[in-house]
């Protein structure tokens, strides 16, 4: 209001001098004031009511569901407020930082792929629209996936910095392809010397197979190894390039006959390869030749290729190892502590506020810090340089540090909600208090933690079948949970056999479906179709309610020769549970749609629901949009000119960045088990994200602020 007021104040000066009194001037300035001030008076006094309104209908609601509820019914007042403080995040629909399909698609390089033409005009001109918008000319190369060249001498880095998802680059006989490349084998051969593994991703393809290389036939007649004897004759440096370099195997090369233009339309399929005869025993490290990424309790490994023309030989009987160094032998990689698992054995003890406090485990063998030391060896006891004493001694000597030190600082610092100490975090509660499978230990856990369970209605015995009542339980504290506010139940009297406040919440909120209004028979066994079907309705309900939103994605129950089986009203929910994971198939081929659940299957379930909005398709952003560090482009990139990160084989590990990358636009499917979340949500630019490398079927992590969600809005 007051930026109305004195706008309206400096346009009456104005008026003012040119043309009125000063006595007319005023009474116009007391009508305008006046206005602006009645106006804001009136949207106070509507703002106020509308809060009043809405704190009173919430105590409303309250009021009823805290009648019709009872008290033992109720999760702890610590386990509502934090589960609800998480939800808060996502209270509010921002379409900034999600994709819809269209957009995605407008954005993805592999939805509208550009073949572009390198000549001295293209040069001429993109030099420099280059330097007037660096960002925009990167985001429109996304999409240029063929390159045809007729230039005599071109940049290795200009290839790979302004085009990050080439599949082809065509060469004509004009082109010095030594001298593109020779800077390049230069600079991985320099780097070979202390971190070969490391290597530039600036377009992915051009490091890996993905790329291909065509040159002219005529001038290139051995491909790679006639580009390794031009170089020769220039540098005559036979020591260092005396065979083909591991660089120049990453991606393929082809011959092709004829104009390079005519050539290019007819495709790779009227090109051939060279090669004498394959000889696999050249030491390629590339996405493509990863056999095995590195753990806490085992080096890298990966295939051999062939050393004239790069053909990786996936032979697991015929493999090496190296290290960040390029060693053959080294130390294990630090153990990865990221994992917030609730299982028994990382319990500590309960802190000041009567929160369950635990450790944070290693990702890969599942060790807590505790766990470590009993694990330590003899290399660990003269590592800390203790000649004097045994290793029983040592270890003793350690865990009893442990006690006394770290365990005693965990439990007076870490609080839900507060700065946890290192290797640490709580939750406020998760003891259910029923037999469970060794397996479900953390999910059940977490689904207690996170208030969806209402342990008088499942009782002690999670192995027991589940009965309707109690899967309603389940999907109503979840759709609750979610959303944050209570659900409105149902008449009483709406079922002839039971008035249970979960099921008038269920059928109310829309959550039973396939079933009579007028009996539910409440204790009736529950299939594998019927939970689908409830948690898919619970999730719609918050869709409704609140800004969640989930995945775009496409079902694929086709695969299974018991489809058929599956009830109408149940189709698109286990289209949905199985896609994002969470209902699987019971055997390669069948769902079993019919089986009976138990309490436990149930309980695993509603956790994995209960992150359902955070899985599915994400999509890296672009160079001009928002990225690392919250800067326009990125910490690595502050300008917004590039943006190619490296994937994560290795969590948090120095050697994380070393085999593995992804370019801006690239497309992942996102599963469970994210990196640094525990008990609240964190913002997406604190986690990393798992996807998985499809050469190896690994799990693999990337940065989440890198990525945008695409949802069905």
């Amino acid at each position: 209001m007051r930026k109305n007021v004195v706008v309206t104040l400096i346009l009456l000066l104005t008026i003012g001098v040119c043309e009125i009194s000063a006595q007319s001037f005023l009474e116009r300035l007391g009508k305008a004031v006046g206005t602006e001030i009645e106006k804001g008076v009136k949207k106070g006094v509507e703002k106020a009511v509308g809060n009043m309104k809405e704190k009173a209908q919430e105590k409303k609601d309250q009021k009823q569901d805290s009648e019709s509820v009872p008290a033992s019914t109720n999760v702890s007042v610590g386990i509502a407020k934090a589960t609800q403080k998480a939800k808060s995040t996502i209270a509010k629909l921002d379409k900034t930082k999600m994709y819809t399909q269209e957009q995605a698609d407008s954005y993805y390089p592999l939805s509208n792929p550009r073949t572009l033409h390198i000549d001295n005009d293209y040069l001429a001109r993109e030099i420099l629209k280059h330097r007037l918008d660096q960002k925009q000319q990167r985001a429109q190369n996304l999409n240029v996936n063929k390159l045809i060249i007729t230039v005599e001498n071109l940049s290795y880095g200009y290839l790979t910095y302004n085009f990050h998802n080439l599949k082809e680059v065509w060469c004509g006989p004009e082109v010095d392809v030594a001298a593109i490349l020779e800077n390049y084998i230069y600079e991985t051969k320099r780097s070979q010397d202390f971190m070969s593994l490391h290597y530039p991703t600036y377009s992915l393809g051009i490091y890996s197979r993905e790329c291909t290389l065509f040159l002219p036939a005529e001038k290139y007649p051995k491909g790679i190894i006639s580009i390794q004897e031009e170089i020769l004759k220039k540098t005559g440096d036979s020591v260092t390039w005396k065979t083909v370099p591991p660089a120049l195997l990453r991606f393929k090369t082809l011959l092709y006959t004829g104009d390079v233009n005519q050539a290019a339309e007819k495709g790779a399929s009227a090109c051939k390869a060279y090669c004498p005869g394959h000889n696999f025993s050249a030491l390629v490290v590339a996405a493509h030749t990863v056999m095995r990424h590195p753990t806490c309790q085992a080096n890298p490994k990966f295939y051999y290729s062939c050393k004239y023309c790069g053909e990786c030989e996936h032979n697991p009987k015929h493999t090496f190892e190296k290290d960040q160094f390029w060693k053959d032998k080294t130390e294990a990689y630090s153990h990865a502590y990221v994992k917030y698992d609730l299982s028994e054995k990382n319990y500590v003890g309960r802190n000041a506020k009567g929160e369950k406090v635990y450790q944070i485990s290693c990702y890969w063998c599942g060790h807590n810090g505790k766990e470590e030391i009993s694990n330590f060896t003899q290399e660990d006891l003269r590592m800390a340089g203790h000649d004097e004493i045994t290793l029983a001694q040592y270890k003793e000597m350690m865990l009893s540090s442990w006690d006394a030190v770290q365990k005693q600082e965990a439990l007076a610092n870490v609080f839900v909600g507060g700065f946890d100490y290192p290797g640490f975090f709580a939750v406020p509660d998760d003891d259910h208090g029923a037999k469970v499978n060794p397996k479900a230990e953390n999910d059940t856990r977490w689904a207690m933690a996170n208030g969806l369970i209402d342990k008088q209605m499942l009782g002690t015995d999670y192995l027991k079948n589940i009965s309707r009542c109690q899967l309603a339980s389940l999907a109503v504290k979840l759709a609750e949970q979610v959303t944050g506010k209570s659900i409105k139940a149902a008449p009483a009297g709406t079922f002839t056999d039971s008035d249970d406040i979960y099921l008038l919440k269920a059928y109310a909120a829309g959550i039973i479906s396939g079933q009579s209004a007028d009996a539910i028979t409440p204790d009736a066994p529950v299939t594998r179709q019927e939970m689908s079907a409830y948690f898919f309705n619970a999730l719609q309900y918050i869709k409704e309610h609140s800004s969640v939103r989930y995945t775009v994605y496409t079902p694929n129950l086709d695969i299974y020769s018991d489809k058929g089986k599956i009830a109408d009203w149940a189709l698109e929910a286990m289209g949905f549970m199985n896609t994002l994971g969470f209902v699987k198939g019971t055997t390669k081929n069948t769902i079993d749609p019919l089986r009976v659940c138990t309490i436990e299957e149930a309980v695993i379930l509603a956790h994995k629901c209960f992150y359902a909005d955070e899985l599915g398709w994400y999509q890296c952003i672009r160079p001009d949009e928002r990225g690392y560090a919250g800067s326009p482009g990125g910490a690595y990139d502050p300008l917004g000119i590039q943006k190619t990160i490296t994937a994560f084989p290795v969590p948090y590990a120095s050697a994380g960045n070393i085999i593995w990358g992804y370019d801006n636009g690239s497309r992942f499917w996102v599963g469970e088990n994210w990196i640094g979340r525990g008990l609240l949500r964190k913002s997406q630019k604190e986690v990393m994200l798992p996807i998985v490398d499809k050469y190896t079927g690994t799990t693999v992590f990337v940065p989440g602020e890198e990525f945008l969600p695409i949802k069905d809005i």
